[in-house]
C-alpha cells in the first residue's frame, strides 16, 4: 500500500497479497484460488481518503501477476515500484525477482516490466526473494536509487545482499552490489 495524492485528495493504492476469497472479483484482474479457501490477486484499489470511497481504476501496460511479499515504493507523486514477492506456478508458491514500474492517476494505472536485460551493471540481477526490504533514495544530484536488500529466496534461504538500482526514473536502471553480507537476529 502507498499513500498517493492527486489534485489536493489524499488517496491510499493498494495492490495484490494474498487473504480471504473477495465477496467481489473484478475481470480485470487474476485471482489464484488455493484449495484452503485463500486467494492470491493483483487486485488494484484506490481508496479516497476524503470521502471513504474506494475506486477501482482502468488498468493498462504490462500489470503484475497475482503476488505476495514484494515490496512497494513511491518514486515520486504519481510513480512507483514493485519487487519480487511470491507468485504462483502450476499451483505452487514460487518466489520471483520481477520488477514493475507503475504509473497511477485518480483513475487509471499503467505498468511497465522491466526485465533483466535493460538493466546494465556487470551482469548483476538480483535474486527472486519475498520477505525483504527495499527503500527510495532521492539524492540532491541522482536520480531516485531503489535499495533492496535480505529476504528469502527459494527454499527458505537468506539472500545476503544488497543491490542498488540508480536511474529508475530515467529508464536507464544500472545495479551495483554495495554489501554482502546480511545478519538477521529474531528477538
Amino acid at each position: 500500500m502507498l499513500s498517493l495524492e492527486f489534485e489536493g485528495t489524499d488517496y491510499l493504492f493498494m495492490v495484490g497479497g494474498i487473504g480471504t476469497t473477495p465477496a467481489v472479483k473484478h475481470l480485470q484482474f487474476q485471482y489464484d484460488q488455493f484449495r484452503d479457501g485463500r486467494a492470491l490477486t493483483n487486485e488494484q484499489l484506490l481508496y479516497n481518503l476524503s470521502n471513504g470511497q474506494f475506486t477501482v481504476p482502468s488498468v493498462s501496460g504490462q500489470c503484475c501477476p497475482p503476488t505476495s511479499g514484494f515490496t512497494i515504493n513511491k518514486i515520486n507523486q504519481n510513480k512507483g515500484i514493485m519487487f519480487g514477492g511470491t507468485v504462483t506456478n502450476d499451483g505452487l508458491y514460487t518466489v520471483t525477482n520481477n520488477m514493475y514500474i507503475f504509473n497511477v492517476t485518480h483513475n487509471t494505472i499503467h505498468w511497465e516490466s522491466i526485465k533483466k536485460g535493460s538493466i546494465s551493471g556487470e551482469g548483476l540481477w538480483t535474486k527472486e526473494r519475498d520477505g525483504h526490504a527495499s527503500a527510495i533514495i532521492n539524492g540532491d544530484s541522482t536520480s531516485p536509487t531503489l535499495v533492496v536488500i535480505g529476504g528469502q529466496y527459494k527454499y527458505n534461504q537468506l539472500v545476503n545482499e544488497c543491490l542498488l538500482f540508480d536511474n529508475i526514473t530515467a529508464g536507464q536502471f544500472s545495479c551495483k552490489k554495495v554489501c554482502v553480507h546480511v545478519y538477521v537476529v529474531y528477538v
